[in-house]
């Protein structure tokens, strides 16, 4: 990902891959036997079918976004915990795939939990102890006593599970 801010950051707008073949095409076009009001509606049915040049104006400001955008990406990769086998960091991401969502623990007055099963293996919530692994294709997921068996590949409609607990919630 890195490089490829980098090139944008360089050229913020990189050639078209058939540019070459759309100058070829309007040079082609002077050579027709044509009228100049029919060459010139010609040429214009031709630049359609290309991307309009962009304003260079613009440039700045993208090369701008592209390195923040690689500062912040150093900054999160810098901060990141070390992965030890075996051990989970206490900074790993638990509950969520996207940062902004993350949660430390579980938040006992939700009435929902959502839980990233990659990201770990156990939680409480709400007095609940809740214990969860991976098996073959499937997530085994343990509350309170019962187990449940979650597909991530089933249908949506066979994918919820309802565990009756000794804890009201």
């Amino acid at each position: 990902m890195r490089n490829e801010l980098l090139k944008i950051h360089e050229e913020p707008f990189p050639r078209h891959a058939d540019e070459d073949v759309l100058a070829a095409r309007l040079e082609a076009v002077g050579r027709e036997p044509l009228s100049e009001p029919a060459r010139e509606a010609l040429r214009q049915a031709l630049r359609a079918q290309y991307p309009p040049p962009r304003d260079p104006r613009e440039r700045p400001a993208i090369r701008d976004a592209a390195q923040r955008l690689l500062n912040l990406l150093q900054e999160l990769v810098a901060r990141a915990p070390a992965l030890v086998p075996g051990r989970l960091s206490p900074h790993v991401l638990l509950y969520a795939q996207e940062p902004t969502l993350a949660q430390e623990r579980p938040d006992d007055a939700s009435d929902e939990l959502f839980i990233y099963m990659p990201g770990g293996s156990t939680a409480q919530w709400r007095g609940l102890s809740l214990r969860w692994q991976r098996v073959a294709s499937t997530w085994q997921l343990q509350a309170d006593g019962q187990l449940a068996q979650l597909r991530p590949d089933a249908p949506d409609t066979e994918r919820s599970v309802l565990l009756t607990t000794s804890r009201a919630i």
